[in-house]
């Protein structure tokens, strides 16, 4: 178990979770926090044409 919860499928993430993912990984540089949001992102959207899962969980 990590401090993000029970290992789950990537499908199974919450908004919630990605907060805490994000908090997980403090930046001092708003650019910094921007790209990480940017690359986290552009992942989930590969993964939604790969169909590895349904919806990414950014644009909700």
């Amino acid at each position: 178990m990590s401090a993000l919860g029970p290992q789950t499928g990537i499908g199974s993430g919450t908004p919630a979770l990605l907060d805490a993912f994000f908090l997980s990984r403090p930046r001092s540089r708003p650019r910094s926090f921007n790209h990480l949001i940017g690359v986290v992102g552009r992942l989930f959207e590969w993964m939604v044409e790969h169909d590895c899962i349904d919806i990414a969980l950014l644009s909700r």
